[in-house]
Formats: structure tokens, sequence, C-alpha cells
């Protein structure tokens, strides 16, 4: 990402250019000068500033952002239900420029990805996923939307790695899933990874189809902290006989397997029960717990 003027960052916040000046001279905003001493604001330190601090975002464009859109943080609560609302019409229309431009400005407003994903993209899918049953175009509608949300993810997360602060003394973990059995559902795997990036793990998404004797060379081969399966269709259940396979591998490498999804259900497997998560959010708090366990204990 480029860097901007003083001028082009109170351009896209709204504000007075004496206002960023004050903010960088005060040490809250970092900034480089140029051989003539003009002030430089990398783009990450920008957006990084305006998550932190909750300030909206008026016009994405000085920012990269969006081409041409009109651009709103949600800062208040109640504002959540319509802006949620909003980006799910924007899903179901098809508008990916709109949806792209909303999802950001939740993000830099403090919505995490994992939020996101439970509320508005869920929504959106929920929404369009039995037109296919009512409506001859509703496959298309379907289709159309799971691509906006592909979209819109896949900006999230370039957000979240570009405002990423690397803590040299301390590795992103690894996790690795996908969907099993015969699934096409791409998106919900895609928002898992995308939410292990933005908790700074490291993901491999193997996707849909994925069967469970392939993710069992794969949990050997790459030895995950995490392993996860989406499951999205009764149907695409593993087998008793698959997930003992599943569950031998992943405790070989001693990691954790987790499972979630709409078809995901409460199983004994062998000597342990596996818990399915109801909700990212709740996957996303596993995470972080997942890495202040790993940062306690000794080297």
């Amino acid at each position: 990402m480029s860097s901007l003027s003083p001028k082009s960052l109170a351009s896209a916040m709204g504000v007075s250019e004496s206002s960023v000046k004050r903010w960088a001279d005060e040490g809250h905003l970092h900034v480089s000068r140029t051989a003539g001493g003009h002030r430089r604001i990398e783009v990450t330190e920008a957006l990084r500033y305006i998550r932190e601090t909750g300030l909206p975002v008026v016009d994405p464009r000085p920012l990269g952002l969006a081409a041409e859109a009109t651009f709103e943080q949600p800062r208040l609560s109640d504002r959540e239900n319509g802006e949620d609302a909003a980006l799910a019409a924007a899903i179901e229309s098809g508008d990916a420029e709109q949806a792209r431009v909303l999802a950001t400005g939740m993000y830099l407003a403090g919505r995490s990805t994992a939020a996101i994903c439970d509320g508005p993209l869920t929504q959106a899918m929920q929404s369009v996923g039995p037109l296919y049953q009512e409506d001859p175009d509703g496959i298309c509608v379907e289709h159309r939307a799971t691509d906006v949300c592909f979209q819109t993810l896949h900006e999230l997360r370039r957000l979240t790695h570009a405002l990423r602060q690397p803590e040299p003394h301390r590795p992103q973990p690894l996790a690795i899933g996908g969907a099993p059995g015969k699934s096409q559902h791409l998106l919900p795997s895609l928002m898992v990874a995308s939410v292990l990036e933005a908790e700074d793990w490291r993901a491999v998404n193997f996707g849909a189809s994925l069967p469970i004797a392939s993710l069992c060379r794969a949990v050997h081969q790459h030895r995950p902290q995490v392993v996860w399966l989406s499951i999205s269709m009764r149907n695409d259940r593993p087998g008793k006989a698959e997930m003992s396979a599943l569950l031998h591998a992943v405790e070989a490498v001693e990691a954790e397997l987790v499972i979630g999804g709409r078809a995901a259900r409460r199983r004994r497997v062998d000597h342990r029960w596996v818990e399915p998560f109801n909700t990212l959010t709740e996957f996303a708090a596993y995470l972080r717990g997942c890495r202040q366990h790993n940062t306690m204990e000794p080297a």
C-alpha cells in the first residue's frame, strides 16, 4: 500500500488537515518525513488508527478501499442491525462493490471478522439458500451471492494482513481443515480460514469435498495445532470409522479437532466427545484462548 499526505487522510476521514497533523505531532499517528520535510502516513498506519479509534471514514477512495461508493462506518451499537441488513441486501442483490465497502466500514469500526460472518454474511446466505426450490432463477441468485461473499471475505483478509503487527518471538500457530463428504459448500470453510487469519493464525483451507483420509495424511504432514471440519449437510457427516481415524491422527500430533457448521452435532468418538461450535464468534474466542495458553507454556 502507498502512503498518504495529511490532507488526503483528512479528506478520507472528513476532518481538518490540522487535526491529522496534531494527531501525528502528539504521537498518536506515526508518520515519516519526505526529503522536503512533509509528513507522510502509510495507509496501513491510517487503517490501524481508524480501527483503534473508531473514527468514521466518509470517503474510502484515498485509502484505496473503493472506487466509488457512499461510505459510512457503523459507530453506534443501535445501528448494527441496520448496517447488517444493508450488507445482507447488497449481497443478495449482487452488489459486490457496496458489500465490500459496507463490510470494510464494519471492520474498521471494530467489528470482528467472526461477527461479520455470523451476522450479515450468514443472514444473506440463509435468505437466498432456499430460492432454488421456489424460483427457477434461484440457483443463479445463490451463486451470485456466494461470489459476492467470496469477494467480501477476500477484502477482509486483505485488511487483516495489512494491519497485522508481526511479533518476531511469537510464531503463528497453524490450523488446517475443510468441508468433508461430497459437500460443494466452499463458503463456510473460507469463513473459518478468514476468522483464523483475523485471530493471527496460519490457515490452510482444503475447501469442499475433502476426503477424511486425505485430511489425516495432511495432519501428519503439516502437524497443525488445530484441525477443523465444516459440516453443512447431514449427508456430509463423517462416519464413525472416519471420525475415529481422524481423531487418532489429530491426537498423534497433539493437535485439537474442532467441528462446526449448520449440520455439525455433538458426537462421542472412541473415548472422547467432540463438541461443535455454534458460531464463528465462539470459535474466535477459543482461538484466542489457545494463543494465550501457548504463550504461557515454557519454551
